[in-house]
């Protein structure tokens, strides 16, 4: 969600004279995608609340950034 908000972000700079309809659609896309973002941890804290036992998931690092980056390209 997180890359869909930035690309929606982007996408008008990538378009000479985007009509504004367009220009529309990816607020309205961004928009979406934040607060889908914000829905998805509130119910990821509410999980995490419930749940005392879960081991934390190892947080990605720089090793796997080239990954993350070319769903991206």
């Amino acid at each position: 969600m997180s890359v869909v908000a930035i690309q929606a972000e982007a996408a008008p700079y990538r378009v000479e004279n985007p009509p504004p309809e367009l220009e529309q659609a990816f607020v309205t896309i961004r928009e979406n995608a934040v607060a889908a973002l914000t829905e998805l941890r509130r119910v990821l804290g509410v999980v995490r609340a419930e749940d005392y036992e879960a081991p934390d998931a190892p947080q990605p690092t720089l090793a796997v950034l080239d990954g993350l980056l070319d769903n991206v390209r």
